[in-house]
């Protein structure tokens, strides 16, 4: 390797060093901002549990905890959906529908048969509501 080569990975190398530098520079704000956040998080949440003298916010949740709770939460909503759609498919209405047809059917079928083997006896007219 000559001179020149030497001073092009030199160049590289302390480059790649000062992005390092201000990449290391970066994230430690971050971090910082990240526990800023975190201490303010905490003590609007104990200022809040401070304030309620009924006991309902003495169990204040954690992030982690929130978010366990909102899994279960949509964990729920899908056993819920999911229950609905089986339930929007089988209506017991439906079925009651049917039997009453079935009914309906077979009680118009012994009629027909009793009424063609004898002379009927008497009509009935029927009349609908009247509106006045």
């Amino acid at each position: 390797m000559d001179g020149h080569e030497i001073d092009c990975l030199n160049d590289i190398n302390s480059k790649y060093a000062t992005l390092e530098v201000q990449l290391d520079q970066t994230l430690s704000k971050i971090k910082e901002k990240e526990e800023n956040f975190i201490k303010k998080y905490e003590k609007a949440i104990t200022g809040r549990a401070s304030k309620n003298n009924d006991g309902a916010m003495d169990e204040c949740l954690t992030l982690q905890e929130a978010r366990k709770r909102n899994l279960e939460i949509l964990k729920n909503l899908d056993m819920f959906k999911a229950r609905f759609r089986s339930r929007a498919l089988y209506s017991p209405v439906q079925t009651q529908l049917d039997k009453l047809k079935i009914l309906y059917k077979e009680k118009m079928e012994q009629e027909s048969s009793s009424a063609s083997s004898s002379i009927p006896t008497s009509i009935k007219k029927t009349y609908g509501p009247t509106f006045v």
